[in-house]
């Protein structure tokens, strides 16, 4: 699968990109934000660990729908919602992306 396009899609407070990879790889992501997003280190930490752990949680739910690398950009909207919309916006758009 090699040079395939990675597909890309906004979600309310991340925005995605997927890379397909071979069924014999592991699911592989990360969470990134910028400092323009959250100038403190402390808010950075805690937006990339909610993201980590709400995708986790979708990851083990989803997990035969996924292989694949991920990318989630985490928008200024996510650092003041609660987890469960954070998750919410991680499941559906995953299903939208991969689906």
């Amino acid at each position: 699968m090699k040079g395939a396009p990675a597909r890309k899609l906004g979600g309310a407070h991340y925005l995605f990109s997927a890379t397909p990879l071979p069924k014999s790889e592991r699911t592989a992501f990360a969470c990134v934000i910028s400092k323009k997003i959250a100038p403190r280190a402390v808010d950075r930490v805690r937006a990339k660990r909610q993201c980590r752990a709400a995708l986790r949680k979708v990851l083990k739910e989803q997990a035969p729908l996924t292989h694949a690398a991920l990318v989630l950009r985490i928008k200024h909207s996510a650092l003041k919602a609660p987890y469960r919309e954070l998750e919410r916006d991680i499941s559906t758009s995953l299903l939208r992306l991969l689906g």
